[in-house]
């Protein structure tokens, strides 16, 4: 305890004991060692004194968030790319009739047609350069691009407007089998 006399005088007065086992000492008695301690001091102070002052925490700066909000503006969706459609109607020599094997190609062309309302469709129409002659082959040429057109408008209702054909003769040769260029070459694309 601390005894104050003056502010710079203080009398400071400590006690303690202790009770301990018996061999403290290294003499059995029967009974257990003690001890006590007293002591008693003199506090002066030569200076000013000073007391210790509780200095507060500062208090947390408010920040003030500004909330931004962002207008979302939706891109519109690119429209689909749609392929074009290549369809190949193959004739037997000399012959301007369209095969019941090769009519499904057509019907191709048209479910394309019919999907998409603005497709329009190029018939262009050959004949083998190895058989026949120019005069043949020009009227050949034009009545496969004709059989095909004819079987797009009054077959299956494809409008005339939505239809362009053309004929090569002999003079174009698509492929490189002779055999394979009695044919007409049917495209149909979407028009933008």
């Amino acid at each position: 305890m601390d005894i104050k006399v003056t502010d710079a005088v203080k009398i400071g007065l400590e006690a303690s004991g202790n009770l301990l086992g018996d061999k403290y000492n290294f003499k059995k008695a029967g009974n257990p060692d003690s001890y006590i301690n007293l002591l008693a001091g003199v506090k002066i102070a030569l200076g000013p004194t000073y007391t210790t002052k509780f200095i507060p925490a500062p208090e947390p700066e408010i920040k003030y968030v500004e909330k931004i909000v962002e207008k979302i503006v939706e891109a519109p969706c690119p429209e689909p790319v749609i392929e074009p459609m290549r369809r190949d109607v193959f004739f037997l020599i000399n012959k301007t009739n369209i095969r019941e094997s090769e009519e499904q190609k057509v019907k191709d062309i048209v479910d394309y047609m019919r999907a998409n309302q603005t497709a329009k469709v190029q018939v262009t129409g050959y004949a083998d350069a190895g058989t026949g002659n120019d005069k043949i082959n020009d009227r050949l040429a034009a009545q496969r691009a004709d059989a095909v057109v004819k079987m797009l408008t009054q077959k299956y209702g494809i409008a005339a407007d939505r239809i362009s054909y053309d004929s090569k003769g002999a003079r174009v040769q698509p492929f490189a089998d002779n055999d394979s260029n009695r044919v007409s070459i049917c495209i149909a694309e979407v028009q933008k």
